[in-house]
């Protein structure tokens, strides 16, 4: 009971728009593939671990993303210092 109940909920996600779903790490299409898994596994599991790692993925962007503006400034910095300092 306990796996079609979960189904059930997962399946509920897909009246979900594109940024309620974005909100939460997930896309229609994991919530469409996490459906098409056999009826004995959990979807709800798979789509615990594909937000987790969308999320972990958008967080090592935004922080090379930081480190590559920062070198930016740095060497912009470097370009207008004046001569001897």
């Amino acid at each position: 009971w306990r796996r079609a109940q979960t189904r059930r909920s997962v399946a509920k996600l897909l009246e979900w728009d594109e940024r309620m779903l974005r909100d939460i790490g997930l896309t229609r299409g994991d919530v469409c593939a996490v459906m098409a898994l056999p009826a004995g596994q959990d979807p709800s599991y798979r789509l615990s671990e594909l937000s987790s790692e969308r999320r972990a993925a958008i967080r090592a962007e935004g922080r090379e993303r930081a480190a590559l503006t920062a070198l930016i400034h740095e060497g912009l910095a470097r370009e207008t210092a004046p001569a001897g300092a």
